[in-house]
């Protein structure tokens, strides 16, 4: 029995959240209060498709019996590098947060959470592309049968969309994200 898809799927869907406020901030051109709305949902993001990666290690590990931890299916793997993107996200916001409530600007790593909040949608609407496309079709026990030509070229176009999207909006609002730190940080800070 299989566990952890819905896991899986409900972080990735947690993970639009977060980018939607990343875009709808570059588009209103205010980059402090963003952070305090979009970080509950990267936590929660986070935690569940992490808590998913665990369950999908433990199933693969224990009840497959495939050798190993990470010897599991590259679909599995995929769900990785969206989490890490996030928890790299949830250290930034912080940082953020911190340095807007002593009275800095918007904050320090204010693009870096922006680049960060969309890199991890995309990437999680990547690892869909990669199962749904047929790509890891010899490779992976999940992913599906090639679909055809024509589903493949809405997968390319969704994904390129939402890469437009978000980096398009962030170069063109490139020139208001430069911060300056007016103070250095203790190093065991």
């Amino acid at each position: 029995m299989q566990i952890h898809p819905p896991i899986l799927f409900s972080g990735f869907s947690m993970s639009t959240v977060p980018f939607c406020f990343a875009v709808a901030a570059m588009m209103k051109n205010d980059y402090r209060d963003w952070v305090k709305q979009a970080f509950p949902w990267l936590l929660a993001a986070c935690g569940i498709l992490g808590l998913g990666i665990m369950l999908g290690g433990y199933w693969a590990y224990e009840m497959l019996g495939w050798g190993g931890y990470w010897a599991w299916d590259p679909v599995e793997n995929s769900s990785l590098i969206p989490w890490l993107v996030g928890v790299a996200g949830i250290h930034t916001m912080l940082v953020q947060k911190k340095s807007q409530s002593k009275g800095e600007s918007i904050g320090k790593f204010a693009m870096t959470n922006l680049i960060l909040c969309m890199m991890m949608y995309v990437l999680v609407i990547y690892s869909t592309f990669l199962t749904r496309s047929g790509v890891l079709g010899d490779a992976s026990v999940h992913s599906f049968v090639d679909p055809g030509m024509m589903v493949y070229l809405f997968l390319v176009i969704f994904v390129g969309t939402f890469v437009l999207l978000g980096f398009g909006t962030l170069a063109y609002r490139w020139k208001y994200l430069n911060f300056h730190a007016k103070s250095e940080e203790n190093i065991l800070s």
